[in-house]
């Protein structure tokens, strides 16, 4: 059965931080979606919502081959104040132009295809590049299609923070 992207959001959104430890609220949060054919430019998909103060720890994907000219961003995103929609921070927070074309069985790490090493102790949103922490408390992780998806295919994500 397809989802539509407020069934997405509304799961993404409501559903439960699973603790790591006792202390703070460390997380993993894993979606799966499946991407259709003509997915491009800026079709934003997969959300998942992680507070803007989380430093984020891994960004790991897996998916399937998309077509030779398939390639994603992973990005930060906002939600707007209808609620439903999302406007781009910086839509290659994690990732930018990443092929789709080949297969990717074992998860794939993203967190610092776009970030030095020395950005591990950042949070969010000192990785969108902000110069202050912003009032809308949540960042969403999503994805975004700059190479058109030529060959409809599933893509995992799982998103790892530390929120102190």
């Amino acid at each position: 059965m397809a989802q539509t992207l407020s069934d997405r959001l509304l799961r993404s959104v409501t559903k439960p931080l699973r603790p790591l430890s006792p202390n703070g609220s460390n997380g993993v949060k894993i979606d799966v979606i499946e991407i259709p054919v003509g997915s491009a430019n800026d079709t934003g998909v997969l959300y998942i919502q992680i507070p803007v103060g989380a430093r984020i720890d891994r960004v790991n994907l897996g998916h399937d081959a998309m077509g030779a000219s398939a390639t994603m961003d992973v990005g930060l995103y906002k939600m707007n104040t209808d609620g439903i929609s999302f406007s781009e921070v910086l839509s290659t927070a994690f990732a930018s132009a990443s092929t789709l074309a080949t297969n990717v069985q074992n998860v794939q790490a993203f967190r610092y295809d776009s970030n030095n090493i020395d950005t591990g102790n950042n949070t969010a949103w000192q990785m969108a590049g902000l110069s202050s922490i912003p009032s809308f408390g949540n960042f969403f992780v999503g994805l975004k299609f700059p190479g058109a998806v030529t060959i409809a295919g599933t893509i995992i994500v799982a998103v790892s923070y530390i929120h102190n």
